[in-house]
């Protein structure tokens, strides 16, 4: 009986080495909310997302004593997954009735599949998303705009060892606007971007630049120009924070920039929860129509996740 109970107790007190996941849920929820500044006056904006993601891990997800966080860039499993996501905007005018609403609504199935489980693994990655939605245009405005857009990612992973990623990925997609009065836009895009992932003790530094073109039905050409890159230190197992910035510039249209600081708490191996501040802008070209000038606003983004 004696060695029954100490048997036991060894058991209950097992690191968490035994614990291994082949499930991932997530619940994403982002609000914000700004000021858009245009020729001649001013609008209040607000926005807000919420998203769900399942993902399936075809080798499990082995708890070790590395960091929670860090665990799938060193174990690299193959993956697949889906996520819907719910998105809504709204610009509304001081100065008069005129409103600018936005409901969309994307399905996104994507994958990561490795051709061998050693330190320096090669992968295949592929993202499909297709998106849909409505944008309103009420008081003066008086317009319905049905937009629809689909995406294909394809990217091919290299790590030089356990800690260094290495990524290509080439992206296509075509974006249609169609009007209640009878007009309709489309343009296709594609782009080419290289990402790299360091860990390094217990800092991971992550860097994405990425170039393309966006081809209008009508026949003009705009450059689409993107750089983002951060780093997330892994205080200790469970907890870590993380800072990153982001650009996005359309040629002769827009550029977006953003700052975001997030931090993530693990409550055991499987359990984990993440919040971010964030704040950016949006500085529109001249030429543009509406006469838009910058837009700024702040936010918070919260995630809950599951390993199951």
């Amino acid at each position: 009986m004696k060695a029954l109970i100490v048997a036991t107790l060894l058991v209950i007190a097992l690191p968490l080495t035994c614990f291994a996941y082949e499930n991932n849920f997530e619940i994403y929820l982002a609000s914000e909310s700004g000021e858009l500044n245009y020729l001649g006056g001013d609008a209040d904006y607000s926005g807000g997302v919420f998203g769900v993601a399942y993902t399936r891990f075809l080798t499990p997800i082995e708890t070790d004593d590395s960091p929670y966080g860090v665990r799938e860039f060193l174990q690299h499993p193959s993956n697949f997954g889906v996520a819907l996501v719910g998105i809504a905007t709204e610009i509304d005018d001081n100065a008069s009735s005129d409103k600018i609403e936005d409901t969309l609504s994307a399905l996104i199935v994507e994958g990561e599949f490795y051709i061998n489980d050693s330190d320096n693994a090669t992968g295949l990655g592929i993202m499909i998303s297709s998106m849909g939605g409505e944008e309103e245009l009420s008081g003066g405005l008086n317009e319905d705009i049905d937009i629809s857009s689909q995406v294909i990612d394809l990217s091919v992973i290299q790590y030089l060892n356990r800690t260094i990623r290495l990524s290509a990925t080439y992206t296509t997609g075509s974006t249609e606007y169609e009007y209640s009065s009878g007009g309709k836009y489309e343009y296709d895009e594609t782009a080419l971007s290289v990402s790299v992932a360091a860990l390094i003790e217990n800092f991971l530094l992550t860097a994405t630049i990425s170039s393309g073109e966006r081809d209008w039905d009508a026949g003009s050409k705009q450059d689409v120009d993107s750089l983002s890159f951060g780093g997330t230190i892994y205080i200790d197992q469970a907890n870590s924070i993380a800072a990153q910035y982001a650009t996005y510039e359309v040629e002769s249209s827009s550029k977006t920039s953003e700052i975001a600081i997030t931090g993530e708490h693990y409550f055991d191996a499987s359990k984990y929860l993440s919040g971010s501040l964030y704040s950016g802008s949006v500085d529109y070209d001249s030429s543009n129509a509406l006469g838009w000038d910058e837009l700024s606003y702040m936010g918070v983004r919260a995630m809950f996740g599951l390993y199951f």
